[in-house]
């Protein structure tokens, strides 16, 4: 977290209850921090093209969306 910032703790809770129900209906759940996707930095697209790639490169069926 960045200095000065705090956490909301309703959100998170918030947040975290509905990674739960998502995971009770057998779905994964990943979840990235805004910070991370608002940056205008390479290492973040290729950070995000790793993500989303991988499980197909290990054979793993996926529902994700193709990065371009």
């Amino acid at each position: 977290m960045e200095a000065g910032a705090a956490a909301i703790p309703h959100l998170c809770s918030k947040m975290a209850a509905e990674d739960r129900a998502l995971r009770l209906k057998g779905y994964e759940v990943d979840r990235f921090g805004g910070y991370e996707l608002t940056r205008n930095d390479p290492a973040v697209t290729s950070m995000l093209q790793d993500f989303f790639e991988a499980p197909a490169r290990a054979g793993q069926p996926t529902a994700f969306f193709r990065l371009s």
